[in-house]
């Protein structure tokens, strides 16, 4: 009996690898690897406080998180851990807001 396997929807990478057969010449390759430089804005955190009220300190703050990534890397996020990054979530961007007020 022969078995005819028919692959659908595969990258043009994996025709251009010509990787047609897994061997230890294919596990080793560096087709797949590319420039993963990045420069990033992690965090950003802005306060004023104002103290011009007697016996009462207003405090107004923002702060960002995952601001900005710069970099030419196809993936989803260039700083991941083991250089794989498949079955990864991307980190959220996030904006907090927020007053104290000190009687």
């Amino acid at each position: 009996m022969l078995l005819i396997i028919t692959l659908s929807n595969l990258h043009s990478d994996y025709y251009d690898s010509g990787f047609k057969i897994i061997s230890d010449k294919t596990a080793l390759s560096d087709h797949f690897v590319q420039d993963a430089s990045f420069f990033k804005i992690d965090n950003i955190t802005l306060g004023y406080t104002l103290d011009k009220m007697e016996n009462t300190t207003f405090r107004f703050y923002g702060s960002l998180q995952n601001v900005l990534i710069i970099t030419d890397y196809d993936g989803l996020d260039p700083e991941i851990n083991l250089g794989i990054d498949n079955n990864f979530y991307p980190r959220p961007r996030s904006f907090v807001l927020g007053v104290n007020v000190n009687f």
